[in-house]
Parts: C-alpha cells; sequence; structure tokens
C-alpha cells in the first residue's frame, strides 16, 4: 500500500470528485475515461519538484487547498464588467463559472461557423465529440492539469469552420469567474478548422480576488492549409490559481499564430503542446507574461517536429517586479525524419527588483541531421543609457519606464494576427502598467 500522504488539496479534489461524478455529463463510456483520468491523478498526486514538467512549479507546495465545484450564478448582471476586450467587434461565446451563458453569448454566427457546447453534447450522447474531447487529452493524459481536466470537464464549445470559409470578425471564448464564493470551474474547448479555413479566436479569462480555480484545456486543429490566429488573454483575479492547457495539430502547410498574455492570478500556468501532422507547417508563438507581488507564471512549450520542411518560432517575454517568479521552459523536438525543420526559441525578462525571479530552461531535442535550430535566453533590468536619455528630454521617470517596457514587449505585442485585438491588448499592458506606477 502507498504511504505518500496527501496534502488538504488532494484530500479536497478526492472528495470533489466523489461527490460530483454522478451528475457530469456523458454517457458510460464518457464515465469511464473520467474515472480513469482521476484514478491516474489520485495514484500521482499534484506535480511537484521532482517531476520534470514541473521542477519550477511545485503544484503541491503553490496549491494549498482546492475549491468545490462552482456554484451556476443567477444574477449575470456583474459579469459584462469583467470584459477584456469591450469594444472589439467579435462574435462571443460566455461560459460563467464553468457553463455556458447563452444570454451573454452571440446567437448569430457567421456562414461557414458552426457551435455546439460540450454540455449539449455530452448530454445527447454525441459520440463524435465524445472521441474528439478525447483525442483531444490522449497524447498529453499524463499531465496532472490534463488527468484533472478530463475527470471534471463540465462544459466548453465546440466550434468548427467549415472548408475554405474565411470568418472576418473574430470568434472570443470568454471565461469568467463570478459570485462571492469561491469555486473551481473545468473547460475544454475545440477549435477545428477545414481545408484552407481562415479565422482569429481570441479566448479570454477574467474574474474577481477571490481564491477561485480555472481548469481549461483548448483544442486546435487545423486541416490542411488552414490558418488560425489564437489570442490567449489570462487576467485572472489576483488570488486565483490558473491551470491553462493549449494542445494543437497542425496539418500540412497550415499556419498557426499564437499570442499569450498573463498579468492575472495568484498562481498560473500556461502549458501548450504543438503537433506537425503534414510538411510545410508553420507555428509562431509569441506571448508576454507580466506580475508582481509574488505572482507566480510558468509558461511551457513542447513542440513535436515529427515531419519534414516544418517552421516553428517561439519568442516570449516576461516583466517582473515584486518578488513575481516567472517560468519559461520549452522544448523543441525534432525527429529523425524531420529534415529541413527550422526551429527557433527567445526568452527574454526584464527584472524590475532584486526580488523577482526568471527562470528559463529551453532545450533541443534534435534527431535529425539537416536542420536549422537555435535557442537562448536572457535576463537583465533597463538600460540605465536609455532610461538617461529619456529623463534628459524631460520625461518623468516613471512614465520613462513604462516607455521602455512598452518598447521591449512591442516585439511580441506587434504580431498579434488580429490589429483591433492587437490595439486592445496594448491597452491591457499599458493599464497594467499604470496601475503599478512608482512601484518595482
Amino acid at each position: 500500500p502507498s504511504t505518500v500522504r496527501r496534502t488538504p488539496a488532494e484530500d479536497a479534489l478526492i472528495e470533489r470528485f466523489g461527490a460530483v461524478r454522478a451528475e457530469l455529463p456523458g454517457s458510460a463510456e464518457v464515465a469511464g475515461w473520467r474515472e480513469a483520468a482521476f484514478e491516474r491523478f489520485a495514484e500521482a498526486g499534484l506535480p511537484h519538484r521532482r517531476v520534470e514538467a514541473w521542477k519550477y512549479t511545485d503544484l503541491k507546495r503553490l496549491m494549498a487547498s482546492a475549491a468545490p465545484v462552482a456554484a451556476p450564478v443567477a444574477d449575470l448582471s456583474g459579469v459584462a464588467a469583467m470584459d477584456l476586450l469591450a469594444g472589439v467587434e467579435r462574435h462571443r461565446l460566455v461560459f460563467v463559472n464553468g457553463r455556458f451563458a447563452p444570454a451573454l453569448s452571440d446567437a448569430g454566427l457567421p456562414e461557414g461557423v458552426a457551435v455546439t457546447t460540450i454540455a449539449e453534447a455530452l448530454g445527447a450522447g454525441d459520440k463524435a465529440v465524445a472521441d474528439a474531447l478525447a483525442a483531444a487529452s490522449a497524447p498529453i493524459a499524463e499531465d496532472a492539469a490534463v488527468a484533472l481536466n478530463t475527470a471534471f470537464l463540465s462544459d466548453g464549445a465546440v466550434i468548427r469552420i467549415a472548408a475554405a470559409a474565411v470568418v472576418a470578425t473574430p470568434i472570443e471564448i470568454a471565461n469568467v469567474f463570478a459570485g462571492a464564493e469561491a469555486g473551481a470551474a473545468t473547460l475544454r474547448h475545440l477549435v477545428v478548422l477545414g481545408a484552407d479555413a481562415s479565422a482569429d479566436v481570441i479566448e479570454t479569462f477574467a474574474g474577481p480576488d477571490l481564491a477561485y480555480e480555472t481548469n481549461a484545456l483548448t483544442a486546435l486543429d487545423l486541416g490542411l492549409g488552414a490558418r488560425l490566429g489564437y489570442t490567449r488573454l489570462q487576467a485572472e483575479g489576483g488570488s486565483a490559481l490558473h491551470l491553462g492547457t493549449v494542445s494543437a495539430r497542425i496539418a500540412a502547410s497550415a499556419n498557426l499564430q499564437l499570442f499569450n498574455l498573463m498579468i492575472g492570478a495568484a498562481v498560473a500556468r500556461a502549458q501548450v503542446f504543438f503537433a506537425f501532422e503534414g510538411e510545410g507547417g508553420n507555428l509562431d508563438i509569441r506571448g508576454a507574461t507580466l506580475g508582481d507581488d509574488r505572482q507566480h507564471a510558468d509558461v511551457t512549450l513542447m513542440v513535436d517536429h515529427a515531419v519534414p520542411h516544418c517552421t516553428s518560432t517561439e519568442t516570449l517575454k516576461a516583466v517582473l517586479g515584486g518578488e513575481a517568479r516567472a517560468v519559461f521552459q520549452g522544448n523543441i523536438l525534432v525527429r529523425q525524419h524531420a529534415q529541413h525543420t527550422d526551429a527557433r526559441m527567445m526568452l527574454n525578462a526584464l527584472l524590475r527588483s532584486e526580488t523577482a525571479e526568471f527562470d528559463a530552461k529551453p532545450e533541443l531535442e534534435i534527431y535529425a541531421d539537416d536542420v536549422q535550430c537555435a535557442h537562448g535566453a536572457t535576463s537583465g533590468a533597463l538600460d540605465e543609457n536609455l532610461l538617461f536619455y529619456l529623463l534628459s528630454r524631460g520625461i518623468p521617470r516613471a512614465e520613462a519606464e513604462e516607455l521602455l517596457i512598452v518598447a521591449f514587449l512591442g516585439q511580441v505585442l506587434q504580431e498579434i494576427p488580429n490589429e483591433t485585438v492587437a490595439a486592445a491588448v496594448s491597452g491591457l499592458v499599458e493599464s497594467w502598467l499604470a496601475a503599478r506606477r512608482g512601484t518595482k
């Protein structure tokens, strides 16, 4: 028998699953893979620093407790105030406390776009959706956050974009926590693009300053020659725990542009798994992490170059003050037959205080011989010469520092696929900086 002592959070998760397992949607087959996923979690427990993929994010230590499943919210009037993209034209699908909120969502979507919800599909015994949910997590099933997502998932969006469809207006999946009591929301979203389809999808996370929990897995499936701009904005409440997973399959000649912004939550992890499944695929990942106080933010990437003639670029930046900690782990795997791979990764951090911490772990694992691959990482303070130049022009110090920080982040902010979304994200960054003006 195991002698491993469980933490209060692990005990609470076991109790939570026992309390809700019978109410979760899905057939007997779905219930079976929920049980199997939770058994994997219960056996391994929360990941800790001896688990290599979680080396810098010891969830066993960081997750002090586990909230019950979030209760539904009767009064949705306050949710509108948590719109991170107010003023941006887009189609919205809103999920509040892990449940679809039709009253806050768009009734009509453009031609070529079909949407259903996970709860509806599983409730109706839709085997195609159930199989797609299972396929989305199968390659990464051993990960603790994924296992918990599989066990508890209750709702989410299934967005199908028809072959050759061009969706001009972005589609937003808004994940919002509301109410006065902390709870846990578990969501899984599927975005499937047919051959030669083109779309922009934004996923947002927002909530109040409560110790609530979000566990979301979003699976992206790009068909032959498809193009997807995927923007992920995590601005959870300051006491929240955020576990986010993105899994992407990229077919031949498909192009995925991903931007990830992390500015919220006490503890946040965004883990991203990409697999090239056809030649000529392209992946461009850019991201920004902004942290202060004692925030802990982890971005972990795994890029699998399994076929020849594919390109991937990862550029991630962090701005840290107080005792904030940012973690960037990136692994590029180039398999034996993936000749003519071009893969590059750069991680940069700007430290605004002596107590901020940046942990970078870029990795290249290469089994092919005709490739171009590179990685690098830097960290440092603001350039005193540039700062002096701005001060000598009469610009106040706080504003001068903000100008340099925005310039530092410009390389990633300017590459957000949609211009109006890029402007809104820049506004979020500038508001975050202005709110911390004069602090380090």
